[in-house]
């Protein structure tokens, strides 16, 4: 419902972010952002009906954030004068050469046009020309809560405990593919609040941060569902277990991509006596570094029975390193 905001902008080398008035100060600054970022113009009559929309900003896209609107057409509601129909405006565009046009009522000229047209599809591959029947669309994945599922409710109930979230409420935990728990979402209330209440009338697609999903890759792991790096920053602050706080000088060691044996990090250090621990199960952990300006860095990572490597694609291994030296230097 906002008609009026700041448009803040920072860079690597400018940590604090100045609030930009207009497009042209920001391309003055030489920063790229769109000019659908700021407010519309008064003119253009649509800060009049903000207060009907909702912007949704992506946590991970690099945008100006998505304006969402319903639009109902409202019976005996005049159409605009330059309102043409879809068909009439084809045909206009087209100079009125219609299949309809060509029908000349000649029967000669009908026999012609069909046998041009056979021989088109003839000179078509077999693969190119449409068939009587298409193939059946593939089944549609559905957002859903983790609890409609009794499988799910209880495999999330199992996560929870394994890295004590169980403040967390179950409530706001949704899955995608009918509850199979392959990617599992966390949501804000509101958020919450709208998909139950909307779901006959909203087909949603997705919502909230991934947080969790599917371990196919440490078989050894004693949790089926693993930290993902998108959803750790959210989490690891609440975790009462599988978190662990590490230096700067083994962040460092462990953002170079390899996989860090315990017996390689310092006797002293806080992270090798609690992974040596009898009772630390493998699989996935939070690591967390303290950084100035109040900033801690959280990533995800996991534990095997005596090494340790972190769990991130190369994008987010890039972003990582990135803001580790943005600190450090």
């Amino acid at each position: 419902g906002l008609q009026h905001w700041d448009v803040p902008a920072g860079t690597r080398q400018n940590k604090p972010p100045n609030f930009l008035q207009s497009p042209m100060e920001a391309k003055v600054r030489n920063l790229t952002i769109p000019a659908s970022a700021w407010p519309p113009e008064e003119s253009t009559g649509i800060p009049a009906v903000l207060h009907r929309c909702w912007r949704f900003y992506p946590h991970l896209g690099d945008s100006g954030g998505f304006f969402v609107a319903i639009l109902r057409r409202v019976e005996g509601m005049p159409l605009p004068d330059d309102f043409v129909p879809a068909p009439l405006a084809a045909a206009e565009e087209g100079g009125g050469d219609t299949k309809d046009d060509n029908v000349s009522g000649n029967k000669e000229d009908d026999d012609e046009v069909d046998q041009e047209e056979q021989a088109m599809g003839s000179l078509l591959p077999e693969d190119a020309i449409c068939k009587e029947k298409l193939p059946e669309a593939q089944k549609e994945a559905h957002f859903a809560p983790a609890v409609a599922s009794q499988r799910t409710k209880e495999l999330l109930e199992e996560v929870l405990k394994f890295y004590g979230l169980e403040c967390l409420p179950l409530e706001n935990f949704f899955v995608r593919n009918e509850g199979e728990g392959r990617n599992v979402y966390l949501v804000s209330d509101a958020v919450r609040d709208v998909l139950l209440c909307s779901a006959s009338e909203l087909h949603a697609m997705v919502g909230g941060v991934r947080v969790f999903v599917e371990n196919r890759f440490l078989k050894s792991s004693a949790c089926s569902l693993r930290l993902v790096q998108e959803g750790v920053r959210w989490l690891e602050p609440l975790m009462q277990r599988r978190r662990h706080t590490v230096t700067r000088e083994e962040m460092t060691l462990l953002l170079e991509g390899g996989k860090v044996a315990f017996a390689s990090l310092e006797e002293s250090s806080e992270l090798r006596q609690a992974l040596q621990m009898a009772d630390n199960q493998q699989g996935s952990v939070a690591l967390a570094c303290d950084l100035p300006h109040r900033t801690r860095l959280a990533v995800a990572a996991e534990c095997g029975a005596e090494c340790i490597s972190l769990f991130v694609n190369q994008h987010e291994m890039k972003e990582l390193k990135g803001a580790l030296a943005e600190y450090l230097h």
